[in-house]
Parts: structure tokens; C-alpha cells; sequence
């Protein structure tokens, strides 16, 4: 294949045509791909003037505090991710590897989970448990177990110590 291969999709500017130098090549929307540089006629900026090839920094904005976690508004599961931020912080600070440390911070959550006895203590069970599979805290096979003990336990509460079991 001899020849010059051309990949651009528009026609083509003659190689002798003075407006543009060969090399020039139109594209499908007729544009001259290289409109702003000095070959075309543009003029570079003068010293002490801000050039397009130039960066300039803004000034920083002031950042917000970020709001506060929905998990903040129930206290078991703010007590849960505290326990996690800690026992990471603290398997880090004792030289585990990355994978020891969020082994022992997922344990310590699920250790920091609210007794299954009472109406509120299983709800904010399940919210903890919910939070905790969210955040990676809890793998799916623990979560799945501890969310069906939480409806055992449910249904246990909802029974209650003194009422009589309903016939079938």
C-alpha cells in the first residue's frame, strides 16, 4: 500500500492552499482543529498576562462541616459505629495488617449490638444490623443470621411471657 493514509473525516485542504499549512486537516464539522495557536495568526499573550496555557488557583473555599450521619439519630447504631471507628483506629495503631484491623472492628460492632430481649432493643437491633451490612461492618451470611434471630426474637417478645398461645 503506497500512498499517504489519511484518517481525518472531513474533506481535506489542499496541500498547496495558503491559508493553512498541509498538515491542516478540516474535520465532518469544518472546523480547523488547530484555530488558537501561533501557526494561524494568533498572538501568544504578553508578559505579565494570564495565557490560557496557564493555571491559575482559585482561592480555597471554606468548607462546611459535613452533616451529621443518620446513624447519629439512633443511639445504638452511633454506639455500634463507635465501637467499629475505635477497634479499627486501635488494631491499626497496634500494626495489623488492613484485613486484620476491619476483621476486629466488624467483631467488635456485632459484640456492641443491643441484647434481643425488649421491643426497642430489637428494633435498634436490627437497625444496627442494617447500618452494620451498609457500612461492611457485617458480611452477608452473619447478617442473615442475625436479622432471623431478631424476627425470633420478635415474635417471642410479641407473644409475650404472659399470653396464651393461639390454636391453630
Amino acid at each position: 500500500m503506497g500512498g499517504k493514509h489519511r484518517l481525518s473525516i472531513g474533506p481535506l485542504l489542499e496541500e498547496n492552499s495558503d491559508s493553512h499549512p498541509p498538515h491542516h486537516r478540516w474535520f465532518a464539522d469544518n472546523n480547523d482543529p488547530f484555530p488558537h495557536n501561533e501557526e494561524n495568526g494568533c498572538i501568544p499573550a504578553a508578559e505579565g498576562e494570564t495565557a490560557m496555557t496557564e493555571t491559575v488557583q482559585a482561592p480555597p473555599v471554606p468548607r462546611e462541616a459535613p452533616p451529621p450521619s443518620p446513624a447519629a439519630q439512633n443511639p445504638a447504631v452511633a454506639f455500634c459505629c463507635e465501637v467499629h471507628k475505635r477497634a479499627l483506629k486501635a488494631a491499626s495503631d497496634n500494626g495489623r495488617n488492613q484485613i486484620g484491623a476491619v476483621l476486629d472492628a466488624g467483631r467488635a460492632y456485632r459484640n456492641a449490638l443491643p441484647p434481643l430481649s425488649g421491643h426497642e432493643n430489637i428494633r435498634d437491633f436490627i437497625a444496627c444490623i442494617a447500618h452494620g451490612m451498609l457500612m461492611g461492618a457485617i458480611e452477608g451470611p452473619d447478617a442473615t443470621r442475625l436479622l432471623y434471630a431478631a424476627q425470633v426474637a420478635h415474635t417471642t417478645d410479641a407473644k409475650g411471657p404472659g399470653r396464651p398461645k393461639t390454636a391453630k
